[in-house]
């Protein structure tokens, strides 16, 4: 009896992941945009199957079906803690820049904001954590548009040089401007 219902719980677990595996799939045809921050990535689906289902006594059976090596399995369990202790951190982290993009209105990049960490949390922090975690919450700053009325003047070529209608006699002062500033002395 207790082997039939091992053996229900490992079918079960199987068909789970196969299903997510196939949704996973389904995302990728489809290019959707990438999974919210903390869901489940497709190569720890089968370290949350044994764990949901109390699979631990067929470990090495699960891993080698989904070309997952045992010690990999092992290290991950070990490196929860820690896993944990980061996404705690980059909380905290992302509070902050939050703050502070939001003070800019949206219009901060990394390194702005690494600088307003520094002078008003006295926060030293890495510019490339805060853009892997501006990435990660999908902070992005707003970038000025170019005028269309400025690039119109300049395709039409409105405001050229001018013609010098008032005679004002600027060539002596242009030829000044041409001229080199250090002159060459010539040895006797």
């Amino acid at each position: 009896m207790k082997r039939a219902e091992a053996r229900i719980k490992l079918l079960e677990a199987e068909n789970e992941f196969l299903k997510k595996l196939d949704a996973l799939e389904k995302q990728k045809m489809l290019r959707k945009p990438s999974p919210p921050p903390g869901a489940i990535k497709s190569s720890t689906i089968p370290y949350v199957n044994l764990r949901q289902y109390n699979l631990h006594f067929m470990t090495r059976y699960l891993c080698k079906m989904t070309n997952v090596s045992a010690s990999g399995y092992y290290r991950w369990l070990r490196a929860e803690e820690a896993r944990q202790l980061r996404e705690d951190a980059n909380e905290y982290d992302i509070k902050l820049i939050r703050e502070h993009f939001y003070a800019l209105r949206g219009k901060a990049r990394a390194l702005v904001i690494k600088m307003r960490l520094e002078r008003e949390s006295g926060v030293i922090m890495n510019h490339k954590k805060i853009r892997r975690l501006m990435r990660k919450y999908k902070l992005v700053a707003t970038i000025r548009q170019a005028n269309p009325y400025q690039k119109l003047a300049k395709a039409t070529q409105e405001h050229k040089t001018c013609p010098n209608l008032l005679q004002r006699g600027l060539s002596r002062f242009l030829c000044k401007l041409n001229q080199p500033i250090y002159e060459k002395v010539s040895s006797p």
